[in-house]
């Protein structure tokens, strides 16, 4: 790993990998990559958005949706160097272009802190908001990193596999069977953006 400002160089996924996690994100909807982050750069970006979380005292939520015990730090590219070399990291890039394609765009860079006592996240999808005819091609890819580790006590996200080839966003309230993701800090969680999911609680 070779280190610079706000670059940290990485080998790339094999292409398998990158097919692999593609094919799982078109099928199931979701994958998740464990140890794709070299532990440095998380450490760093962790130590990051802890200062600037302090820095800009970034209030908690003031819904249910946000949470009222969750901090997030909206438009993460211009705030550090550090930043920049996350939308092109080479262990992630590649399986959002392979879903997309190359012409994609970076919507959002977000850093999102779960407080303790934080409650269950209704379940959504990330692209609720468009009113384009559903099931539809991918038109957003979301690449989640652990920062620290996911686990069930801590709020690991939860998944509905296969939700995003329904014809229909979740009701409001509606109960799901879903999944839990757990995993170890450096691991990624890609999903499409129709997929329905919610964070866990804390």
């Amino acid at each position: 790993v070779s280190e610079g400002p706000g670059v940290f160089e990485v080998a790339p996924l094999p292409e398998a990998e990158v097919e692999r996690c593609a094919g799982a994100i078109r099928e199931d909807g979701w994958v998740v990559v464990e140890d794709a982050v070299p532990r440095e750069f998380v450490r760093a970006l962790a130590a990051k958005v802890d200062e600037l979380m302090l820095a800009l005292e970034v209030p908690t939520g003031d819904n249910t949706f946000l949470g009222r015990h969750t901090r997030r730090l909206f438009n993460l590219l211009p705030r550090d160097a550090l930043f920049r070399g996350v939308p092109v990291f080479p262990r992630t890039l590649p399986v959002v272009e392979r879903v997309l394609d190359p012409e994609c765009l970076l919507s959002s860079l977000t850093a999102i802190e779960m407080g303790p006592g934080q409650e269950r996240q209704p379940i959504h999808a990330d692209d609720g908001s468009h009113g384009f005819p559903r099931p539809g091609p991918p038109m957003v890819v979301v690449a989640t990193w652990a920062l620290t580790d996911y686990t069930r006590e801590n709020g690991g996200t939860h998944i509905v596999r296969g939700s995003h080839r329904q014809g229909r966003i979740p009701a409001r309230g509606e109960v799901h069977d879903s999944v839990q993701v757990e995993m170890p800090a450096g691991s990624v969680l890609f999903y499409n953006g129709s997929l329905w999911h919610g964070g866990g609680a804390n």
